[in-house]
């Protein structure tokens, strides 16, 4: 169990098998005292970055030690799930979920979250970045390419942008990103460290609904938009969605239920 307030910071080796029993440390030390990775990598383990009692958005992973050292990288990922149900299995307690440390605990980990069959992902599956969601974070999800509106100049972008702003937020959409990488994988990082994903859904654009669904799956915060004449598909119909009028009025309108809707998920 490697819980991580953030992986770039050091983990020190006198940390490793903290709130571990005193038997199983005997069995994972070698003569030195130091921390026998050689035998840590080949048990079953769980990562999750520090997180609150009530984030239901945090997730965590379980799968193998990538390398024998304090590099907490899984490979294979076995399986993704939110973090909470660590709390709820009680495998976790208290002040734990909050505070880095590294715990080696008895038991079956599958059976602790839930499940008793898992198999490794497939190379076919989309396999996400290793990030951690940034309550300070929005990504929108909106149609672009020479036929929309640069993030300078599109009015709806201004006005999404004009309620983050307001709370103190960072706000970004994926074309204003100038690196040369890849625009899909550049999504789904968006997608994966972002708290919050805001999805204008105005013209049913393909893309976007599928980065919806992806956000959705990913245990995000959605908050789907729409200008008010569209007809939003059944499966989506249900989800509370924030309708505007396409002129000045209805944009600031617009500002306004999404500060309200902002001010609602951040509390």
């Amino acid at each position: 169990m490697i819980i991580r307030a953030d992986e770039t910071l050091p983990m020190y080796p006198d940390r490793v098998l903290e709130y571990t029993a005193s038997k199983i440390v005997g069995q994972l030390r070698d003569e030195s005292g130091t921390p026998d990775f050689d035998k840590l990598s080949m048990y079953p383990t769980i990562t999750a970055p520090e997180f609150r009692q009530d984030d239901t958005s945090v997730m965590a992973q379980i799968g193998y030690l990538a390398s024998a050292s304090l590099n907490v990288h899984l490979d294979p990922v076995i399986m993704t799930f939110p973090a909470i149900i660590l709390l709820k299995s009680g495998i976790l307690n208290g002040w734990q979920n909050t505070h880095t440390h590294w715990a080696v605990k008895s038991g079956d980990p599958y059976k602790i979250i839930g499940k008793t069959q898992l198999h490794s992902i497939p190379s076919a599956v989309i396999q996400f970045p290793k990030t951690i969601a940034d309550h300070n974070k929005v990504a929108v999800m909106m149609p672009f390419d020479k036929r929309y509106l640069s993030p300078d100049s599109d009015p709806v972008y201004s006005a999404i942008k004009k309620a983050t702003a307001a709370k103190n937020l960072l706000c970004l959409r994926a074309d204003e990103l100038n690196a040369p990488t890849d625009i899909t994988n550049d999504i789904f990082q968006m997608i994966e460290e972002s708290y919050i994903i805001i999805v204008d859904l105005s013209g049913r654009n393909p893309n976007v609904l599928y980065e919806m669904g992806v956000a959705h799956a990913r245990g995000r915060v959605v908050i789907p938009i729409s200008r008010d004449d569209e007809t939003l598909p059944f499966d989506i119909g249900h989800i509370r969605t924030i309708h505007y009028h396409f002129d000045s009025s209805g944009l600031q309108g617009l500002t306004t239920q999404l500060g309200s809707a902002l001010e609602s998920v951040l509390i």
